[in-house]
C-alpha cells in the first residue's frame, strides 16, 4: 500500500464508522423502558425514606461524591467518578417518587420512577427508567455498549448494603 492509499484510509475509516454508527441509531427507537424490581428485606418506610433524602447519597452510594441543592425546589446536582448530573424532583407520594433528568446539552433525559410497596418479606422496590436518547449515533453507542439496567441494579444494590437488608432483583 503506499503513502496516499494510507492516508485516505486514515482519513475515512473513522468517517465511514462515524456514518454506518448514524445510520444505525436512525433506525434505532429514540425512547426505551427499563424496570428493576427489588424485594428487601427491610419495611417500606426505611427505604423510601432513603430514596427521598438525596443529601445522605454520598454516604451510601457508590457513584455520587456530593450532592448540591439547586435554586428549584427539589432539584439537585450529583457529582462522583461519572461526571456530574442535575436532576428535578416531579412527584412524591408515600409509595412513589418520580425523579427527571436535567441534560443541559438536550442529547438525552428521561426520568426515572420509585414505587415501594410492602411484601411479605419486607418492601418490593420498583425502579423504572422511561428514558430517551436523541443523537442516533449515541443511540448505537448506548445499544451496544450500555445496559440500561445496571445503574438501577447498582442503586438497588448500594441501598440495600446501606439498609443492611438482603436483596433479590429482577429485570423486567
Amino acid at each position: 500500500m503506499n503513502r496516499g492509499t494510507a492516508v485516505v484510509l486514515l482519513i475515512c475509516s473513522p468517517l465511514l464508522a462515524g456514518l454506518a454508527m448514524y445510520a444505525v441509531g436512525v433506525f434505532l427507537p429514540r425512547e426505551h423502558t427499563a424496570v428493576v424490581v427489588a424485594t428487601l428485606t427491610v419495611p417500606p418506610a426505611p427505604v423510601l425514606k432513603s430514596v427521598i433524602d438525596i443529601q445522605a447519597y454520598p454516604d451510601w452510594r457508590r457513584d455520587v461524591e456530593s450532592v448540591v441543592r439547586g435554586d428549584e425546589p427539589g432539584s439537585w446536582t450529583e457529582s462522583g467518578p461519572g461526571g456530574t448530573m442535575g436532576y428535578q424532583r416531579l412527584t412524591q407520594s408515600a409509595t412513589h417518587v418520580e425523579t427527571e433528568i436535567l441534560d443541559p446539552s438536550g442529547e438525552f433525559g428521561g426520568t426515572w420512577t420509585f414505587t415501594v410497596a410492602p411484601a411479605p418479606t419486607g418492601t418490593t422496590l420498583t425502579v423504572t427508567e422511561n428514558g430517551w436518547i436523541q443523537p442516533p449515533v449515541f443511540r448505537t453507542i448506548s445499544a451496544v455498549f450500555l445496559d440500561p439496567h445496571a445503574m438501577m441494579e447498582d442503586y438497588v444494590t448500594d441501598l440495600a448494603k446501606h439498609l443492611d437488608a438482603d436483596v433479590t432483583i429482577e429485570r423486567k
